[in-house]
């Protein structure tokens, strides 16, 4: 999933009890992402672009 802000939306997950694969995201020539963990253990990503 793309997203406008990646830092807002870890927040809101992290206020509602999702957990993070990693402790902070990840940066490639493209943009910021990170990975969570649904409630069933299948893990997701959300991406930030830089254009």
């Amino acid at each position: 999933m793309t997203i406008n802000n990646l830092d807002e939306k870890i927040k809101q997950l992290k206020r509602k009890g999702v957990e993070f694969v990693h402790q902070a995201p990840n940066e490639n020539q493209w943009g910021r992402y990170t990975a969570f963990k649904d409630p069933s253990g299948i893990v997701h990503e959300i991406f930030e672009s830089k254009v």
